[in-house]
């Protein structure tokens, strides 16, 4: 919840001095009292031409102003080059050119700044710190928040954005849900880091023991979930009673059981295929053939058993890959990486 600026409105007034003393008591009374109550000179001819140029002054602004609206529509000039008189008196004639950039290259630009844009660090701002409160999404099968909530709640009242430290620290621990794009390693430095940090929160921002152990205890939990993950398994924080399983597998399943959906995602089926199983399977009907020629219409139903030996591979290389991956991080982990990071959580406190 972003607290709103009011705005203001600043009420200008305009004094003005007379420049001259007013008239003396013995000058005619009619005209000090033209001069005074209708501010008008005595010459009303001069006056009147004043006004006059007044007038044209500010219709030749707007005439002017109007032209170089009409010219700032975002098309090109069909004709660039306009010929300009230079002198009444003279015949010589001077060209200027005159280029408007095209609709494309004003797009190309544009995307070329906003590319160029360094987002801004919500912990470089003092107004984001204390005015900012992040809301978490609704949690599904697939991603849970819980852990952003429960995390916030044992903030409360210790930092001064607890919602904004919880989104850091949980996202940082949960690198495979919220990091996809970075590789196994950077994860693992940055969980760490994120652990790390959680640690001196625990141990310096908790006056209540108890209260800096169950903190702990569930930086610890998310920490190994996610490490979990990392491996292979499916780690549901919705549903906290499901039991870790194998990525391949469903829950509640032994892990020699392949499911529709696991096959279809070892078998390159993109997100939005895999986690419908009626289009996993309807993936997987198309692909295995052309993984592993069917021969006969029974093996053609078995294409579980077909992949098993494949998929079991696979797994278990993964697993053993990324265990040895973080476990490198881990024992040459740089602890200035760990100050870097926890100076800027710090500042929300």
């Amino acid at each position: 919840m972003v607290n709103s600026i009011s705005g203001y409105s600043l009420n200008h007034s305009i004094h003005t001095s007379p420049n001259r003393q007013q008239k003396a008591a013995t000058d005619k009374p009619n005209e000090d009292a033209d001069l005074h109550l209708e501010g008008k000179p005595q010459n009303s001819a001069i006056q009147s031409n004043i006004n006059d140029k007044i007038e044209i002054s500010l219709e030749a602004q707007k005439a002017a102003r109007n032209a170089m609206l009409s010219n700032m529509q975002f098309q090109e000039i069909a004709s660039p080059t306009q010929s300009v008189n230079a002198s009444s008196q003279e015949s010589t004639l001077l060209e200027v050119d005159v280029v408007l950039p095209s609709r494309e290259q004003l797009h190309d630009e544009f995307a070329e700044r906003m590319s160029n844009r360094v987002p801004l660090d919500p912990f470089d701002n003092e107004f984001h710190i204390n005015n900012v409160t992040y809301g978490f999404p609704e949690s599904n099968i697939f991603i849970s928040y819980n852990q952003h909530i429960k995390v916030a709640e044992m903030l409360e009242g210790k930092a001064r954005n607890a919602t904004l430290v919880a989104s850091e620290l949980v996202n940082s621990l949960q690198g495979s849900i919220f990091y996809k794009d970075s590789t196994i390693s950077e994860r693992a430095i940055m969980r760490e880091a994120a652990f790390q940090s959680a640690q001196y929160i625990a141990d310096n921002f908790f006056e209540n023991p108890n209260e800096a152990k169950d903190f702990m205890d569930l930086i610890t939990k998310i920490r190994d979930d996610d490490i979990l993950r990392e491996k292979g398994w499916i780690v549901n924080d919705h549903f906290e009673l499901l039991e870790p399983y194998r990525n391949y597998s469903a829950p509640g399943r032994q892990d020699d059981y392949i499911s529709p959906m696991g096959t279809a995602r070892h078998l390159g089926a993109s997100e939005e295929i895999w986690r419908v199983q009626t289009k996993a399977i309807e993936f997987i009907v198309n692909e295995v053939p052309k993984r592993a020629p069917l021969h006969s219409e029974t093996d053609a139903l078995n294409w579980d058993a077909n992949l098993k030996d494949e998929i079991f591979t696979v797994w278990h290389k993964n697993e053993r890959e990324a265990g040895e991956a973080i476990s490198k991080v881990l024992s040459d982990f740089n602890n200035d990486v760990t100050e870097s990071y926890l100076q800027r959580i710090l500042k929300a406190f």
